[in-house]
């Protein structure tokens, strides 16, 4: 597979909705430049962007400088005319129906994604990796007080493994939490809280790992072992929630495209990546080491031209935006957390979501009279996607069985 018999051809994916995009794109972009010089490969770039997000408009994603342009074989930008264009054409070749094409591609940022993955399939690609636009190739640890920066090489610790592995997903660092540091209180104390990380706790988010990055200033520093062990850890499905992915610093081989699965959001939530992990049935995926560190309040933009800071900021409960960022997030977990019960176990699904909303019902009061933000209404959206969680459930196994169809008519 791939479009030369001597060269292996790498899609790199972005799904993105904000003009910092292009910085982090030139970060990336000059080094892989040297790396096509070093080695026998071809890099392509596909970007679904959305436009809507930060009030964005098309130039800011399309009107590449033409040095960062020339570094890749062949650049695809996906708009909603041009995901409306794939959906019009798999209908109209009947690869898919309407229904199943629509699931697929139009679904939020999983069908983004769905559509980045497509085009690198359909250009014959040989892998696809995943980045967000609030990462950079960089991992930070902290020692005697000061942050100590690593460059990391992503993209070929990706290929490499890649060649022997479905799915392969790096180590994240700096802000990768919403959650911020809380001083606790009489009125809302620890075990208050770890009651709502045990409401929303997944195989990534727990109260230990939690308790440690506030303890850090909601900084979560690389381990400096993961450097030196330098190993490529095999991931095992155990009973929970699947394995422990992420939807950035993340490979795909397509070698075999039927081996691949699509990524899936409830309508008006997140958690593509959660139901992508949850989809991995077969697949064997690993954790690599390499690290991407996670601007996830974008407060560092320097970093990109060089800026290295040696002490990161500790996120304070009320810095401008972080209320609202946390609350947000909360929103957004307790809109999937429903469908991702029931598709682990819908047997015992009815009694997991009293309990949650036990805790729920106990917690939020306190955080809406610490935040003076409405969290109750967490408890409103948990409800509301409890009441469709069947429906949502049949469109996840519609979009994984139109998946299957999708791939099953390709030539691999």
């Amino acid at each position: 597979m791939g479009l030369s018999k001597t060269k292996e051809n790498v899609a790199i994916g972005f799904v993105t909705g904000r003009k910092s995009f292009q910085n982090v794109l030139k970060t990336y972009g000059y080094h892989w430049q040297g790396l096509i010089q070093e080695h026998s490969m071809n890099i392509h770039l596909i970007v679904a962007y959305d436009l809507n997000y930060k009030h964005t408009k098309v130039e800011d994603y399309v009107l590449l400088q033409s040095k960062l342009r020339n570094v890749f074989q062949s650049v695809l930008f996906l708009g909603p005319k041009e995901i409306h264009q794939m959906i019009e054409e798999l209908c109209s070749n009947g690869v898919l129906t309407s229904d199943a094409a629509n699931l697929l591609f139009e679904k939020g940022y999983a069908g983004k994604r769905n559509a980045v993955l497509y085009a690198a399939i359909r250009k014959n690609m040989d892998a696809l990796l995943f980045l967000d636009d609030d990462e950079y190739p960089l991992a930070v640890t902290h020692r005697h007080q000061v942050a100590l920066w690593s460059g990391q090489d992503i993209f070929r610790e990706h290929i490499r493994n890649l060649r022997k592995y479905d799915v392969t997903n790096g180590y994240h660092c700096g802000y990768i939490s919403p959650i911020p540091h809380l001083d606790f209180n009489a009125e809302f104390t620890a075990d208050d809280f770890r009651l709502l990380i045990e409401a929303v706790s997944n195989d990534i988010l727990n109260w230990a790992n939690i308790q440690e990055i506030m303890q850090n200033g909601g900084v979560t520093y690389a381990d400096p072992n993961v450097f030196i062990e330098h190993k490529t850890i095999f991931l095992e499905k155990g009973g929970g929630d699947g394995l422990p992915i992420s939807g950035s610093n993340l490979g795909i081989s397509l070698q075999n495209v039927k081996r691949t699965v699509p990524f899936f959001n409830p309508q008006g939530a997140r958690g593509e990546d959660t139901f992508f992990s949850l989809s991995l049935t077969e697949q064997k995926a690993a954790r690599i080491p390499v690290y991407t560190f996670h601007d996830g309040f974008m407060q560092y933009p320097g970093i990109l031209n060089g800026a290295l800071p040696l002490h990161l900021k500790q996120v304070e409960a009320f810095d401008a935006g972080v209320p609202e960022r946390f609350y947000h997030a909360c929103i957004g977990w307790f809109r999937y957390k429903p469908l991702l019960l029931y598709a682990t176990d819908s047997a015992v699904y009815q009694s997991q979501a009293k309990e949650l909303i036990r805790k729920l019902r106990y917690t939020m009061p306190k955080l809406e009279a610490y935040f003076h933000l409405p969290f109750n209404q967490t408890i409103r959206e948990f409800v509301r996607f409890s009441n469709r969680v069947q429906m949502d459930y049949e469109s996840y196994q519609c979009n994984l069985a139109a998946w299957q169809e999708l791939t099953g008519k390709i030539d691999s």
